[in-house]
């Protein structure tokens, strides 16, 4: 202005307020860029991001990745297991305040590499983060045939043993315990790696010598077992009662099956031993076991040809008892015990732990029978 007068103040006030008002944008789009605007990729991931919101129960199976806890990650495709979870501080399982999920279904699910258990509906941690929670799996067939007690110490499910179905069990733990609080601040699901509750039979069979112009054949084999066992999925008071598989019931027998699961068995005996059945799943704990073999003994019939309606001589049966091991052993929950039983005579039906006809005993990985 003429004279280097100021400006008149309306003139000034604008100015100042043009750059108040740009510094303020500035500010502001500096701040935009500190800000967290991530959003819920879908609306089942909102609890990440809003925490009024309560945390979903998810599952995962240990190391299926690398170490299988199964033996193939699709063997836990469509599996149905069953699922607990108690507080780690609860004095009394029995009541609603020690227990967050009874016995509940879950499903195996595959996604590439990676194997986890799915609930059939959604269930969420309490909001308020006070309890800490301890999780518990285990693995029957069929589901529907098992039933669940709930104690003041233990979570018990009683099975039948069939002598094919193995039965499995897992826990979850951490040390302070799952729940909201530890999963918000990146604690990882529970995850499970589960262990055989029972003992495994592997037979092979033979004959001590084959006598000419007949044949042996091996048409059944029954294991003789209770009829339904106790697994201890959790127990407060012994955890070492925890995964074990206690015997219930009456004495029965549970069929071998071929490999088409058939009771026919059909198998022709050489000196040779021959695997013939499927492997079979006991209660573990006793020194010996009873195995019932029954024989059909042929020779040449009218035509010269065995296997013929009038060729049959002799049908036998015979009992054997096998013994888990020297000195008192017993079968041991995880290992499987391979026999070769030897038929030396039609009266006789023998076997010897600890000579040439004993395979082995090894520890085997959870499979699905």
């Amino acid at each position: 202005m003429p004279g280097g007068a100021d400006p008149p103040l309306g003139s000034r006030m604008k100015r100042f307020s043009i750059i108040f008002y740009c510094a303020l944008a500035i500010l502001m789009a500096g701040c935009v860029k500190i800000v967290d605007t991530k959003s819920p990729v879908s609306a089942e991931d909102a609890w990440m991001y809003d925490e009024s919101l309560p945390v979903p129960v998810q599952l995962g199976v240990a190391g299926t990745e690398t170490k299988a806890a199964i033996n193939s990650i699709e063997d836990i495709r469509n599996r149905t297991f069953g699922l607990f979870a108690f507080d780690k501080a609860a004095a009394d399982l029995s009541t609603d305040d020690g227990l967050m999920l009874r016995n509940l279904p879950a499903t195996g699910v595959v996604a590439g590499s990676i194997g986890s258990l799915r609930l059939s509906e959604a269930y969420y941690y309490p909001i308020h983060s006070e309890r800490e929670f301890s999780f518990y799996s285990y693995y029957a067939y069929p589901m529907k045939d098992v039933s669940c007690e709930i104690t003041e110490t233990q979570a018990l499910v009683t099975i039948p043993v069939t002598g094919i179905n193995d039965v499995l069990w897992a826990e979850a733990e951490t040390e302070d315990g799952y729940n909201a609080s530890y999963i918000r601040n990146g604690g990882a699901a529970p995850a499970f790696n589960y262990t055989h509750a029972t003992a495994c039979l592997a037979f092979k069979a033979s004959i001590s010598e084959a006598v000419d112009g007949t044949n042996v054949r091996l048409s059944s084999l029954k294991v003789v077992g209770p009829a339904t066992a106790t697994l201890c999925v959790a127990d407060i008071a012994d955890p070492m009662n925890k995964g074990t598989f206690v015997a219930r019931g009456e004495m029965t027998e549970k069929m071998a099956l071929t490999d088409g699961y058939s009771g026919n068995l059909n198998l022709l005996l050489s000196e040779t031993p021959q695997r013939f059945c499927q492997d079979m799943f006991i209660v573990p704990g006793d020194q010996t076991v009873t195995v019932k073999a029954s024989f059909v003994i042929r020779s040449a019939g009218s035509d010269g040809i065995t296997d013929t309606s009038d060729d049959v001589i002799q049908n036998t049966s015979n009992t054997v008892i096998l013994r888990a091991g020297d000195d008192g052993e017993v079968f041991k929950a995880g290992y499987r015990y391979a026999y070769n039983l030897k038929m030396i005579s039609p009266s006789e039906l023998t076997f010897t732990l600890g000579d040439e006809d004993q395979i082995e005993i090894e520890g085997y990985e959870p499979a699905f029978k």
